[in-house]
């Protein structure tokens, strides 16, 4: 076996051979708000630039006329005229759909480094995913050459650092580019400073960068900086806009004083405390650990086993989370917080019929509890109030709603079409925000951030839901996100009550029920969601067992459609389980075989999906067929998820699903390898979370658990752990754990 070093061996180090001959194939870091991304090559060197208020246009009014046209629309659904309201609404509703600008990038920091043209070897590509550190490194001559960047969130810095084993080896030009360059520039002394502005919306921006080289000298024009003949140089970044930003830039004299070294350790240990809090280990194949990531991947499509790659994808996955999720900072969009463009794909914007939430999906369980924060400040500080106006002057209800689209200016109306018709995306995120609490059990959470969004989701359903004939409360008219059906003979969108919806709203309501139990803040609104739960439809499955997407059977146009969204009781949901509802178990089951059989799963972020529901439903099969199709056909060179293009809600739902392959905790049940594939058959993890306050351990050879460890962090009392076919009744005091070793069976 070719020696290789324990962080690679441990799946924490994310290396590849070859230059990053596009900014897909870079290395990316990030503090939460900042972010960069490192590519190009031996000669030339860029690194792009994020802040994450660098975002186009600004508050978009509410369109007008939008519940006259929902009436009219449910008239006609009404009457049996569902795809005829289906194309009125295309015809007629076009002033009621906004649209919204784009997230932008910075600008890219180019370096022409010299002597890097003549031939080079040894060139090596790095991310040291605990530590948070990317670097290339590569010999020209008889001199070995170093770059390192980070982005440290103690400091609200980014740090790019060159050194060379020869004293006066570093010697590069420097200059700023932008797609849209309307930058005001000044150069004094060693210091760079630009003023740039988004392209709508008026928003100023200021980069400024610092050059500190040690030895040689260091020159400037307007736009260019020289450093020549130095010993080594340290660069360092700032970017704030200059309306919004809520972390202010610090002062890069002061943070040039402390020195690259201590900088550096700040950013290493702040990353690392995070990063080591929990791991996973699939053991075996140390060789395959030894090749670049592109060829490890190759390798995979040819049939090879990988089995390191499962621990190295959860450390990645990890890694972006802290880099584009911090407390004080906004969440992670469509691109975590990495973006080279100016009209980004999707406007790199908060999607909120999955893809928002699935960012979150790894917080809790993989123990990044904190870089969920961003996520929830974010929903009640930016959320919460436009949804109310939203609520009032588009639907005449109380409460909040938020559809399908958002952004930094908090736009929560209908968006982009027909589709935009889903008032849905609030009570989705109102999952994540529950999750946390059950994690956490933090009362004063759950009253002061969860529950304020929660009551006020809730309390908008109980006034936009309307009773049938028979005295069923329906939703609509609504969608299932991005799918459509054959009625009549015609395709259609808009229905009402879509499975989706009631196992949201239900969902939902639930939640507030449970907060009321625990809070008793208004018993009064308890009993109206309570008897609102209660006439909600029930789901359906139809003739070959499946379940349901809509309330009838319907044809589908798309069998193999990238949405699932009729699972969503299986997961992120959790009214769908083996042990409560079976026969709804089996119908969701059937209906990801037929989704997966008819070409399903074709997007990066819905193969993570998938594999989640691989997960619940128990299938080992099913979870390594899934993970190498993420693998092999959604993942780039350098691990991010491919759509195509890049978007990072698959590589935060891979991470997710990584996890619950291995424990689950639903129903009051604890499940420990649970579905992982059957060649990872050696292994273990540390510090994975269960919901009620508690973190799990667990070993496993020849693919039995030979012990299992579980510590209370917060939570008390019993808890039924399945392994395999066994069950085991353990109790556990708070601050206590419990440790079982386990014989072979």
């Amino acid at each position: 076996m070719k020696v290789i070093d324990k962080k690679m061996l441990g799946g924490k180090i994310l290396y590849l051979a070859n230059e990053a001959n596009n900014w897909e194939d870079g290395s990316p870091v990030g503090a939460g708000n900042i972010a960069a991304m490192l590519y190009g090559h031996v000669a030339s060197e860029r690194i792009q630039l994020n802040e994450e208020f660098i975002w186009s246009g600004g508050p978009i009014p509410n369109p007008k006329r939008v519940r006259e046209c929902i009436d009219h629309m449910l008239e006609m659904i009404k009457r049996g005229e569902v795809s005829e309201a289906d194309q009125w609404a295309r015809d007629n509703m076009d002033d009621c759909f906004n649209r919204i600008k784009s997230y932008e990038t910075a600008g890219d920091l180019c370096l022409d480094i010299h002597g890097a043209e003549l031939e080079f070897s040894d060139y090596r590509r790095e991310i040291d995913l605990e530590d948070g550190i990317a670097s290339v490194t590569y010999k020209v001559g008889g001199t070995r050459y170093r770059r390192e960047l980070f982005a440290s969130y103690p400091d609200n810095v980014i740090v790019f650092h060159m050194t060379a084993d020869n004293p006066g080896s570093i010697t590069f030009k420097a200059h700023f580019e932008r797609e849209i360059d309307n930058f005001e520039r000044i150069c004094r002394e060693n210091l760079l400073t630009l003023v740039g502005e988004t392209q709508s919306g008026g928003h100023k921006f200021e980069i400024k960068i610092g050059f500190y080289p040690e030895g040689g000298c260091l020159g400037s024009t307007l736009d260019n900086v020289f450093v020549e003949g130095a010993d080594s140089c340290t660069i360092y970044i700032t970017i704030q806009t200059l309306d919004r930003s809520r972390r202010k830039a610090p002062s890069i004299k002061k943070i040039a004083e402390r020195g690259y070294d201590a900088v550096k350790e700040a950013a290493a240990a702040d990353h690392r405390a995070l990063m080591n809090r929990s791991d996973i280990s699939v053991y075996g194949d140390d060789d395959a650990k030894a090749y670049p990531v592109n060829e490890r991947l190759e390798r995979l499509r040819e049939g090879k086993s990988d089995k390191g790659m499962a621990t190295l994808y959860f450390n990645f996955g990890k890694y972006l989370l802290i880099g584009s999720s911090r407390p004080g900072t906004l969440p992670a969009n469509l691109q975590g917080k990495w973006c080279t463009h100016i009209n980004a794909p999707w406007n790199s914007d908060y999607h909120t019929n999955i893809n928002l939430q699935m960012n979150y999906w790894p917080v809790e369980t993989a123990n990044l509890s904190e870089c969920g924060t961003a996520l929830y400040d974010y929903i009640n500080n930016f959320l919460l109030e436009p949804g109310k106006k939203t609520a009032q002057e588009c639907y005449h209800c109380r409460g909040t709603v938020l559809h399908h689209v958002s952004d930094v200016y908090g736009m929560t109306s209908p968006a982009d079409g027909i589709w935009g018709l889903w008032p849905l995306g609030g009570a989705w995120l109102c999952f994540n925000m529950w999750e946390h609490y059950l994690f956490t059990l933090d009362e004063d959470y759950l009253r002061n951030v969860a529950y304020p969004y929660i009551s006020e989701c809730s309390r908008f359903f109980l006034d936009y839901m309307i009773e049938d004939e028979n005295g069923v409360l329906l939703s609509g008219p609504s969608t299932s996100p991005e799918n459509s059906y054959i009625v009549n003979g015609k395709e259609a969108m808009l229905c009402m009550s879509p499975t989706m919806d009631i196992e949201i709203i239900g969902g939902l309501l639930d939640f507030y029920i449970e907060a009321e139990q625990i809070l008793g803040i208004n018993p009064e609104m308890e009993q109206q969601a309570r008897t609102a739960r209660s006439k909600m439809p029930p789901l359906k499955l139809g003739s070959d067992g499946r379940l349901l997407e809509w309330m009838e059977e319907y044809e589908e146009p798309d069998p193999g459609h990238r949405h699932i969204s009729h699972a969503f009781g299986l997961y992120p949901g959790w009214s769908i389980t083996p042990d409560k509802t079976p026969e709804l178990f089996e119908g969701v089951k059937k209906s990801i075989n037929k989704r997966l059989s008819s070409g399903g799963a074709h997007t990066g972020w819905s193969a993570a999906w998938v594999l989640n529901l691989e997960a619940h439903i128990l299938d080992e099969k099913g979870t390594a067929s899934m993970f190498h199709k993420l693998l092999t056909k959604s993942t780039n060179t350098n691990l991010l998820d491919e759509h195509p293009p890049f978007q990072i809600d698959g590589n935060f739902g891979g991470t997710a699903a990584i996890a619950e392959m291995m424990l689950q905790s639903r129903d009051g049940i604890v499940r420990i390898l649970p579905a992982i594939p059957e060649d990872w058959k050696d292994g273990s993890f540390h510090g994975l979370c269960i919901r009620g306050g508690y973190e799990a351990d667990a070993e496993w050879k020849d693919g039995q658990v030979t012990s299992f460890t579980i510590r209370s962090t917060v939570g008390s009392g019993k808890l039924t752990v399945k392994v395999g076919h066994k069950t085991y009744k353990i109790s556990i005091s708070k601050g206590k754990s419990v440790t079982r070793t386990l014989s072979a069976t």
